[in-house]
């Protein structure tokens, strides 16, 4: 045996808050585990589940759900634990999910290449150990916040994935705009799979994001890479992340928005919408677009223009 299998189940309303207490219950390790959720039997009910290259130490993470229990008195069943055999699992669990539209986008996986559609824009997303197959409640708000903005505004004339996971949203804004993207993320792992999704969907892989249509990736913390400051400002930024994290960067986040620039922010649940939204309004951002999935908002900034330009608020 060579894996291990750890979930619980609950109701749909609860699965993105669940899968929340999973990743910050395990961020923190050396070797974070894989975490996905996916509706599995009738009546809404998903299945949240993480898959570990050795056997769990589940101490903590069994105190946080009964904790999460008694605090919300919402419903999940106990922690489950088994070992796998040797097989690629996080793959054979994703080729359960289904594909996923936004608007022009489709995104799916090989098993549901022949239902790519013949108009608009198909981006196949193999299962792998970065963040982002299009189904997750984040992703999704997203992708439909880019297919509403292409329907509104020209060309940005540079845009950045930050936190780029396996890069499917840097190749959405690329398609969206025929245009070339500069996508990063801390984890090295991600910029193996952008590039190989990249691959997968003949998307131009390239130096600088400035030679043409085309992706561009790098490694890198946060907004202070060199090659991320010198490419900047950015007309569109995407930033998929966490509550925490965006709060952290935004002084750092709004220094590299252009002025009218727009700013795509998830990977918040609704509770924390406030402060994220505040941290960004007292850097010069207003709202210009709100959506939900879930307890996940998705939500459109945009940095106060340059004299003489208006906005054009996306519904």
């Amino acid at each position: 045996m060579s894996a291990w299998h750890v979930w619980t189940t609950a109701p749909m309303a609860v699965a993105p808050a669940l899968e929340t207490l999973f990743e910050e219950m395990f961020a923190l390790d050396a070797c974070p585990p894989t975490i996905s959720s996916f509706e599995v039997v009738e009546d809404h009910i998903w299945r949240i589940e993480a898959y570990f290259d050795t056997k769990p130490d589940l101490t903590e993470l069994v105190a946080a759900l009964d904790a999460w229990r008694d605090e919300t008195g919402h419903q999940a069943e106990d922690i489950q634990c088994e070992a796998l055999e040797d097989r690629d699992w996080v793959s054979e669990s994703q080729k359960l999910l289904s594909p996923v539209t936004a608007g022009k986008l489709f995104v799916h996986g090989s098993h549901d290449r022949e239902n790519r559609r013949a108009f608009g824009i198909n981006l196949q997303i193999e299962a792998g150990q970065a963040f982002g197959t299009g189904q997750h409640a984040t992703t999704m708000g997203c992708l439909l916040m880019l297919d509403r903005l292409a329907r509104r505004i020209d060309r940005p004339q540079a845009m950045l994935d930050l936190g780029c996971g396996s890069g499917v949203l840097a190749m959405a804004m690329g398609r969206l705009w025929r245009k070339g993207v500069l996508a990063s993320d801390i984890d090295p792992i991600a910029m193996v799979t952008t590039r190989e999704n990249a691959v997968i969907n003949d998307f131009p892989w390239r130096h600088n994001h400035r030679a043409g249509y085309g992706l561009a990736a790098l490694t890198a913390p946060g907004m202070r890479h060199r090659a991320i400051t010198s490419a900047g400002p950015f007309d569109l930024v995407t930033a998929n992340i966490l509550a925490a994290p965006l709060v952290e960067m935004a002084a750092d986040i709004a220094k590299g928005v252009a002025p009218g620039g727009r700013l795509i922010l998830a990977g918040l649940l609704a509770r924390q919408e406030r402060r994220v939204a505040n941290a960004y309004r007292a850097r010069g951002f207003l709202c210009e677009g709100r959506l939900q999935i879930g307890d996940w908002p998705t939500l459109l900034m945009r940095k106060a223009p340059a004299q003489g330009k208006d906005s054009a608020k996306i519904a």
